[in-house]
């Protein structure tokens, strides 16, 4: 006898696991994007103000490091795996992580498009068999025919489990949107001074910032302290669950 592989996870435990399978390679990348942008935000702030501009935002989000997003994707998991509790009930939950723990493959993306697509193929079987046979051979009145079996299919679909799936879906994929915004939100709001390896590496760097005079640089960058980061990176920390939930 096979026992279930959730048999002993929490709400919480099933949670997670929908929200880190939540994301594809292609949302990861998304969300990392985000952030990176966010950072970017954030790193030039102290240079605001003064007639500098970005020139070239993706070099510049190429200077933040790997060790500064982490622990903000590892936070944005969390988010969406809280959001996800207060959404879907503790049946709901144990559903979804039980497909995903049996197919360490599958995407929860991808999960709810096959379970749809199940639902719809079955209709238009059963919908194509209860169909009085066609007595013309117009291709116009055969296609319309088959839009109204298609319809008459998507429609038994959505009533037999697909609207509350369709619903489910739709708080599955706005919840995650929600919380990468509020990441990138609380990252971009952070105060940070000029005197960091990031700005720094700006400043330092061709073509990444646009400067309002020839000596602006130089300017600048005799003004930071360097013994601050002679101790190497300081990296922006995430705020605490408390911070973020008020």
């Amino acid at each position: 006898m096979l026992i279930p592989q959730n048999l002993w996870a929490t709400p919480e435990d099933d949670a997670l696991l929908i929200a880190e399978r939540w994301f594809d390679e292609q949302w990861r990348e998304m969300a990392e994007d985000r952030i990176k942008r966010a950072f970017v935000a954030a790193y030039f702030q102290p240079l605001a103000g003064q007639g500098i501009s970005i020139l070239d935002e993706d070099r510049f989000m190429a200077l933040v490091p790997a060790t500064d997003i982490a622990p903000h994707m590892t936070r944005l998991i969390a988010q969406i795996a809280t959001g996800y509790e207060a959404v879907l009930t503790p049946a709901q939950l144990a559903a979804f992580s039980e497909v995903l723990r049996a197919d360490q493959g599958l995407t929860l993306s991808e999960m709810m498009s096959d379970n749809f697509q199940r639902k719809l193929t079955d209709a238009l079987d059963e919908v194509r068999l209860s169909a009085p046979a066609s007595d013309t051979d117009d291709p116009e009145v055969l296609a319309l025919q088959e839009l109204a079996v298609q319809l008459e299919a998507f429609e038994q679909a959505m009533s037999d489990g697909g609207a509350e799936a369709f619903g489910q879906g739709l708080v599955l994929g706005i919840s995650p949107l929600f919380a990468i915004m509020r990441t990138a939100g609380d990252i971009g709001r952070m105060e940070v001074d000029l005197n960091n390896p990031v700005s720094i590496a700006a400043l330092r760097a061709n073509g990444v910032l646009r400067f309002s005079n020839p000596v602006q640089r130089q300017t600048l960058l005799r003004q930071v302290d360097r013994s601050d980061v002679a101790g190497g990176i300081r990296f922006i920390r995430p705020p605490s669950s408390a911070a973020g939930s008020e």
